[in-house]
């Protein structure tokens, strides 16, 4: 409650995990701001309100005993570089934990950044619901409900965008489930540098939940120099012109959250470029395609690698041309011939009619 003209405060502490250092939060309600209006801050505005806090961080508990203003200062700045550098890293990986009662919902999720007509950034979202950790599906005759959610933040936590609905969710569904994973697409357009993301997927009812925070952290692109976007695979990526959730930008797209492949069955990529130079009403560019093992600090490994011995690389160039500046590739891989292990897929492209070259790259992983 507010007293005295003394802000509104609370703090919340947590201890250290696999995931996460111990952290602290500091909630406040200024003097003069609305009821409700509770801010995220490095630590509480008034120096007497830390008494509760006693114990929780040295610190912190320096900057309670501190003995004079000179001193004072000089801890809560220690404290805010702290808090700068620690609650930003933790909100961005933080993935939700469950009491005894709760079972969770196996989820994988990825994320692709395109460029939108407008030239902002067009996310492509896949959210992936493991239907063998949901419970109540277990034959053809069953349909439950989820609630699933997706909302988008800015820098400050302003709210963007916000999905929410309820699905319901049945085994013979043979648009929205591949290889027993239910695929939720999301797509928006941003121009923010800096963007938060979380996303939910709960039955309505029973007790499961699952969630991911995470962050998206690239600034639109250059309106004029040579840009690829981000690189997806797939098992299977086709030209479509149908209605579907699973078609953007004209392609059909079904997804691999796992982003693993039997080695005996193709991988498809998709990409797209942007800004190529026109020359005579026409476009040339140069592709390098390089699918090669990942690089490992497994010492053994990498005296194989040394050797030779499990470091087949494959590597295609070839010429494309065209009339827009703007060009869309996808492609299928045959890699039966590689042994299996995590793979790095690096796409190199040379524009040329103006000698600017881009690339990008995705890691994956064959298995048997």
């Amino acid at each position: 409650a507010l007293n005295d003209g003394m802000a509104s405060n609370e703090s919340w502490l947590y201890y250290p995990t696999a995931y996460n250092p111990k952290l602290i939060f500091h909630f406040e309600i200024s003097e003069h701001a609305p009821p409700g209006d509770w801010r995220l801050v490095p630590v509480p505005s008034d120096r007497n309100m830390l008494e509760s806090r006693l114990g929780w961080d040295p610190t912190l508990d320096r900057y309670l005993f501190a003995n004079n203003e000179l001193e004072a200062r000089s801890v809560l700045h220690e404290l805010r570089m702290k808090a700068e550098n620690t609650i930003p890293a933790a909100m961005e990986r933080e993935r939700p934990t469950w009491s005894d009662t709760l079972k969770p919902i196996n989820l994988n999720l990825t994320s692709a950044r395109f460029r939108s007509q407008n030239l902002k950034n067009d996310y492509l979202i896949w959210v992936s619901i493991d239907l063998n950790s949901v419970d109540n599906l277990t034959s053809n005759e069953d349909t439950i409900y989820m609630e699933t959610g997706l909302a988008v933040f800015d820098s400050t936590w302003q709210q963007l965008k916000r999905f929410l609905n309820v699905t319901p969710v049945f085994l013979k569904d043979t648009v929205h489930i591949f290889h027993n994973h239910y695929i939720l697409p999301y797509t928006f357009e941003s121009d923010q540098d800096k963007l938060y993301l979380s996303t939910h997927v709960r039955s309505t009812k029973g007790k499961q939940l699952g969630g991911f925070r995470f962050a998206l952290d690239s600034q639109p692109f250059d309106p004029k120099a040579l840009n690829i976007s981000d690189l997806v695979l797939g098992r299977k990526i086709e030209p479509s012109t149908q209605k579907s959730p699973y078609v953007f930008h004209n392609m059909f797209i079904e997804p691999n959250l796992t982003f693993k492949f039997d080695r005996d069955q193709l991988v498809y990529l998709y990409f797209e470029l942007y800004n190529l130079t026109l020359k005579n009403g026409q476009t040339e560019y140069e592709i390098t395609q390089i699918v090669r093992p990942v690089k490992t600090k497994n010492l053994f490994t990498n005296f194989k690698r040394l050797l030779g011995i499990g470091t087949k690389e494959i590597l295609i160039t070839r010429n494309q041309v065209g009339a827009s500046p703007t060009a869309a590739e996808y492609s299928a891989f045959d890699f039966s011939a590689l042994p299996t292990g995590k793979k790095e897929l690096v796409i190199m492209v040379k524009d040329l009619n103006s000698g600017q070259k881009v690339s990008n790259k995705i890691k994956f992983e064959l298995v048997d």
